[in-house]
């Protein structure tokens, strides 16, 4: 699964929210561009861990039109929501 991804953006101050599921707290930060790569890494921090309870994350209404050619998409989606049972209801 990707756990990176990268903007390409003017010079200039840029704030961030960055949020996963709801048992992580969302990151902020900013950060001022002069024309330069920067690289870093965020690691989000739980404020709960349900699964460790007995608990597992579900969305029952993921109602979208898709092929199977999407699947892997939608996959990817779910886990950066930290889903664990998602469930697709297939339109049209």
């Amino acid at each position: 699964m990707d756990d990176y991804f990268s903007l390409d953006v003017p010079p200039g101050r840029y704030d961030f929210t960055i949020s996963k599921g709801i048992e992580n707290l969302e990151y902020h930060t900013g950060i001022t561009l002069v024309e330069q790569v920067i690289y870093t890494t965020i690691v989000m921090k739980r404020w709960i861990n349900m699964p460790e309870r007995g608990w597992y994350s579900s969305d029952d209404h993921i109602p979208v039109r898709r092929s199977p050619r999407e699947n892997p998409l939608l996959l990817r989606w779910i886990a950066s929501e930290d889903i664990h049972v998602g469930h697709l209801l297939q339109m049209g």
